[in-house]
């Protein structure tokens, strides 16, 4: 994978608009929000997304399990294909700096 995770390369990611295969632009915004230390909400579930940030968020990023679960279903839901090594390294070190 990532040998240095670049955390500007992944806000960029992040705030990027992507078209999905349903035809409809999204983002990681689209349910997270801009400010990673507020909730978010899905945007079809109206479900609750807790914050991302780790710094409000403890539990957030404390389970390899989870963390390759959740890159693998919205990265293929926002960007329409699974997220790269580097593309995930970059995510995650933007998330932590939050």
């Amino acid at each position: 994978g990532a040998t240095k995770p670049d955390a500007q390369a992944g806000q960029r990611l992040w705030f990027d608009t992507f078209t999905a295969k349903d035809g409809l632009e999204r983002s990681c915004t689209t349910c997270h929000g801009d400010n990673l230390k507020q909730a978010g909400k899905h945007i079809r579930t109206k479900k609750l997304i807790k914050p991302m940030a780790p710094s409000v968020n403890p539990n957030r990023l404390s389970k390899t399990r989870d963390i390759k679960k959740w890159f693998k279903r919205n990265c293929k839901w926002t960007l329409g294909r699974e997220c790269t090594a580097v593309e995930k390294a970059n995510l995650l070190a933007f998330i932590k700096q939050q």
